[in-house]
């Protein structure tokens, strides 16, 4: 009676990006039901045989169960069941495991306590890279060289300053260059 009702379709389930879709043509009330991957506590499904005599397709979240889907004949349950696995088993292949949120959380505190080092680091380093030299500074270490070497070095400017911007030869420049 069932099979006419649904028009023969049978139970598939299959990823869409992170969530994992259940079509359910076959149970006794045919639903879809689709849960995320990445945000879920929990991707644990079951099967459990109430008290009706029905089998029932159950979300376990630890310390709660939805039922999913009621089915008259546990084979078909079961095939429902073991091909959300198989679509479970896929996501996991594809890199993409299924997240814990402790894991997620220990993540986020790892990212945090990096970002924290980082910041101290840059500042410790602005605090304690020492003063900046000034010209003064530069002056006075170049005259204790000039003294330790006993010659004064050329540092006059090889080009006069009035000259700037001023097109010469190149054979004029290369001859000042010397």
């Amino acid at each position: 009676m069932f099979e006419n009702l649904t028009g023969s379709y049978k139970a598939t389930a299959k990823l869409s990006g992170s969530k994992l879709v259940l079509s359910l043509p076959d149970a006794i009330t045919p639903c879809i039901w689709s849960l995320d991957l990445d945000t879920s506590d929990s991707a644990m499904l079951r099967l459990d045989t109430g008290a009706d005599g029905l089998t029932h397709l159950v979300h376990d979240k630890g310390d709660e169960a939805d039922i999913i889907a009621s089915y008259a004949k546990r084979s078909q349950a079961m095939r429902i069941m073991m091909s959300a696995a198989r679509a479970i088993g896929k996501y996991e292949r594809q890199g993409m495991a299924v997240p814990s949120k402790k894991r997620q959380g220990l993540l986020r505190f790892l990212g945090l306590i990096a970002v924290i080092a980082f910041a101290l680091w840059a500042v410790a380093g602005l605090f304690f890279a020492g003063p900046n030299p000034s010209r003064a500074d530069f002056e006075a270490e170049l005259q204790r060289l000039i003294e330790q070497s006993g010659r004064v070095p050329n540092i006059e400017p090889r080009v006069d300053p009035n000259s700037t911007g001023v097109p010469i030869p190149l054979e004029d420049f290369l001859e000042r260059s010397r």
